[in-house]
């Protein structure tokens, strides 16, 4: 009896312990978004590194005027018709351009027609939109492989940020 008395209270006290661990981890993950100054995360894939020049790439958006980058656009965000996330993205990608000029953000949908009716439509309104293929030009340009993705150009056409989700992108204040 006093064996399972001993184990009962050690299971206990292990039991508190890993309650206490697992509280202490969620709030120092909940606090890590909270903070700005720190930097994001690596990213576990490739992705076009700040510093390094934006790709020369000219298309047409979808009201049939040229698009050439660098130079007309501040703002790049990839989006694909056959991606959940992509759609989760167009609030905040919405909100971020909200405050830039005409034509300073363009979003590139890449898939069929069908596949991305509703972002084209979703997204026309704010920025200048491309519709391409998979690994369509512009796609292929920036060597997006993962969506969505989100470039940020500084005006000597460099890119000043890159990464998948829009609110880790320096400027405007992303919903």
């Amino acid at each position: 009896m006093p064996y399972l008395t001993t184990a009962t209270v050690i299971f206990g006290a292990l039991t508190i312990l890993n309650l206490l661990l697992t509280v202490t981890v969620l709030r120092r993950l909940r606090d890590q978004g909270q903070h700005e100054e720190h930097p994001a995360p690596a990213l576990p894939f490739a992705m076009q590194e700040s510093g390094s020049p934006a790709p020369e790439v000219d298309a047409t958006d979808v009201d049939g005027r040229p698009v050439s980058i660098p130079g007309d656009v501040r703002l790049v965000g990839f989006f694909s018709g056959s991606c959940r996330s992509c759609r989760d993205h167009v609030n905040p990608f919405l909100a971020y351009v909200e405050g830039m000029r005409d034509g300073d953000a363009l979003a590139v949908v890449s898939g069929t027609a069908e596949d991305t009716e509703d972002l084209v439509t979703a997204l026309g309104g704010a920025a200048r939109v491309v519709q391409e293929p998979q690994r369509g030009p512009v796609t292929s340009g920036f060597d997006v492989s993962v969506f969505p993705s989100f470039f940020l150009l500084g005006p000597d056409g460099t890119i000043v940020a890159s990464h998948t989700s829009i609110r880790l992108i320096p400027g405007q204040a992303a919903a």
